[in-house]
């Protein structure tokens, strides 16, 4: 058996100066051994044992750290509403927070197991029921109101720890719930506070003059990393805009400490768009580490390497290299050999983001000679192979890489060359036609993949209609594994990005050489009962900045008020995108025009190219079963329905408009001879779209 001052060891080195366990201490924690987890604890005995080396699982079980987060919180808020004093001068408030944020912190741990996703679930629960995120947050921002002007502004010595408490336990709930996330993002106040002290503590923080500058950037760095979690889901991002985090976080790129210089470059890859990531300056030290950082990471087989995943570190590399002078950068300190040994060992979110890097740094042109000459680092190989990937999303990017790299290759790989002599005849013939006028085209189309009749018939209708009109841009709403099996051998100038491969789906499908894609989302509607989502692709065509968005909003007339809430937020999206874009948002909305005037119409800059292009009564009704016999009616049933579900919305960036809508059309409305439907039981809408470009020179 182990001596006691052995088992009663104290983890901390400033405890064991300072502190020394009294007999009743020892005799408690034999006691609490002796039980083997089994003995309840209360908060004392806890924390008590938290100060120890013993291992936390074989003597806290998790029923008794969920009692302790539920008391806590109780506590908590009972101490924030009795309001005799303000909660940073309780003493029962603080005890209950530290308490709640050990517990929150022990679950680290704990092995992965059911029981203990069902206390995280409970835990949220709790934090629902009790208000504790809003109640921190609150108490932070008055925190850090205190004392501006101090030398390190809001961060006299008695507030450090507070704060540190409190933000670890919001960095912990963030890290855990996405709704939670979600909940911190809109804590506007809070955020405004904390960019507004990420701002003041710039001077201090780089010229070192505050006594209080190590403890201070504890409270910086949970900062920083606060900011990173809530910018990683794209529904929080123009929220954290709002507050300026751009401007606040840049300077602390700079910084001496690598993992403050990391978070920043993290949380502005996450919200930065294309032209504010290429007015950054190029800074070699940070992506010198950032590579590091990728090394160590996937050193350690594809686990977590300090607070980053290998994903986490791979996105970064990603949208970094989405800056041009970062891309030769990234090549030089070695970053080409990680992001392919990623794709080889990684798992799929792993292998798409090293991919996309890969992607990204090929549009180079001297990383791309670069890439082809290093035999060694085996690239080709890599992307041959993950463009076979069972993975939709992988073996697209793959395919578009190499479709990149062949621009210097004799001969594409073998595979992809595979095709039948009808599709090599498609192809040749779409080359030998006259290139299309100046503009863009557009179609967005319901292809009906949920029914089953003359399936095939009627998808081969439809890629002789794409490959026939031959539109830049092609957004497909009931799009299904087969249908778009057939779509990709067959439509062979397009790039293809899915929002998913079960049951149905949406897929962008823009075309190569014309289109160059930055980025891709996927925003999900948590509340659908559908599975619906809101796809996301940000690109150039021919040279213009745009955001491309489709969607196919819940659908049936009791599911009215899910579609109107759907609509708002992603017309939100439309409304919030990056000023320097255009934004293009096309699909099947199953919307009346009623419901568009409940959610008090269209925001001002949206507009409706129906409308725009004249409201021809022609055009007008989408789906129109007076016409389009695909769907069965009962005989003697003499309405037959017909209603504008599909639309195409835009906007203008901010400057002046670069395109205009100058026609509008409705196609797949002849019958396929072989089975005697029409494509769909929807038409689809056939946009050409004039591009003004001002080159008068002031």
């Amino acid at each position: 058996m182990n001596s006691v001052p052995d088992i009663v060891k104290i983890k901390s080195e400033e405890l064991q100066r300072s502190w020394k366990p009294s007999k009743h201490d020892v005799e408690l924690v034999l006691e609490i051994i002796k039980h083997k987890g089994k003995m309840v604890l209360d908060s004392e005995q806890f924390m008590l044992i938290k100060t120890t080396i013993l291992p936390l699982p074989d003597v806290v079980s998790l029923s008794n750290l969920l009692e302790l987060a539920k008391s806590s919180m109780i506590r908590i808020q009972a101490a924030y509403n009795e309001k005799t004093n303000e909660c940073y001068d309780n003493q029962e408030f603080w005890k209950s927070s530290e308490l709640l944020h050990e517990v929150r912190s022990s679950l680290s741990y704990y092995d992965s197991s059911p029981e203990r996703s069902e206390m995280i679930k409970n835990i949220e629960q709790y934090e629902k029921d009790y208000k504790t995120i809003e109640i921190f947050s609150e108490v932070s921002t008055e925190l850090l109101n205190i004392g501006d002007n101090n030398e390190f502004p809001g961060m006299q010595g008695e507030n450090i720890k507070s704060v540190n408490t409190l933000l670890s336990y919001l960095v912990d709930m963030a890290e855990d719930d996405r709704d939670l996330c979600y909940k911190i993002s809109q804590l506007t106040e809070f955020l405004k506070v904390a960019t507004k002290k990420l701002e003041q503590w710039v001077e201090p923080y780089f010229s070192k003059r505050s006594e209080q500058m190590t403890e201070g950037a504890d409270i910086l760095e949970l900062l920083c990393r606060l900011l990173y979690i809530v910018t990683m889901f794209e529904e929080n991002i123009q929220r954290i805009r709002d507050v300026k985090c751009i401007e606040t976080i840049t300077p602390y790129l700079n910084s001496d400490d690598n993992g403050i210089r990391l978070l920043s470059l993290a949380v502005l890859s996450n919200i930065a768009n294309e032209s504010e990531i290429q007015t950054l300056k190029s800074n070699d030290g940070i992506i010198r580490y950032l590579v590091w950082a990728v090394s160590m990471a996937f050193k350690t087989e594809c686990e977590d390497w300090d607070i980053w995943s290998l994903t986490e570190l791979a996105k970064i590399v990603k949208q970094v290299a989405r800056n041009d002078s970062n891309k030769r950068l990234l090549v030089q300190h070695g970053a080409v050999p990680l992001l392919v040994g990623i794709a080889e060992q990684g798992d799929t979110d792993d292998q798409y983001e090293a991919v996309c890097g890969l992607s990204n740094l090929l549009l180079d042109k001297q990383n791309k000679y670069q890439m082809i000459e290093m035999k060694d680092w085996h690239i080709i190989e890599t992307l041959e192979r993950m463009a076979k990937s069972p993975e939709e999303a992988v073996k697209n990017i793959s395919k578009e890489a190499l479709c990149t790299l062949h621009d210097n290759q004799t001969q594409l790989p073998e595979f992809l060359q595979e095709i039948t002599t009808e599709e090599s005849n498609c192809k040749q013939s779409i080359s030998d036609e006259e290139s299309p006028p100046e503009g863009i085209k557009m179609l967005s189309w319901n292809i009906d993949g949920l029914s089953r009749d003359s399936i095939k018939d009627r998808t081969s209708a439809v890629i002789s209609i794409i490959n026939r009109e031959r539109p830049d841009v092609v957004f497909l709403q009931e799009v299904i594994v087969d249908t778009l099996e057939m779509l990709s051998r067959k439509c062979l100038d397009y790039t293809f990005i899915e929002s998913g491969v079960e049951c149905y789906f949406t897929v962008i499908m823009v075309k190569q050489n014309v289109v160059q894609v930055t980025d891709s989302k996927i925003i999900p509607f948590t509340s659908s009962k559908q599975g619906r989502t809101l796809q996301r692709v940000e690109c150039t065509i021919k040279g213009l900045p745009c955001l491309l968005m489709t969607s196919h909003l819940e659908s049936m007339k009791t599911n009215s008020d899910e579609r109107k809430h759907q609509m708002k937020r992603a017309l939100h999206h439309v409304v919030n995108a990056s000023r320097d874009r255009t934004v293009l948002f096309g699909g099947d909305f199953n919307v009346k025009d009623r419901e568009i005037r409940e959610i008090k119409g269209l925001p001002k800059g949206v507009l409706d190219i129906w409308i725009e292009t004249g409201r021809n009564k022609e055009t007008q009704f989408t789906w129109d079963t007076s016409i389009n016999t695909n769907m069965k009616w009962a005989e003697n049933q003499d309405f037959k329905p017909k209603i504008r579900f599909d639309r195409i919305y835009m906007r203008h960036p901010k400057t002046e408009p670069v395109i205009s809508p100058v026609s509008f059309q409705l196609i797949g409305k002849e019958k396929i001879p072989t089975c005697g439907l029409f494509p769909s039981d929807h038409w689809g809408l056939l946009v050409q779209f004039d591009i003004h470009i001002n080159t008068t020179k002031p």
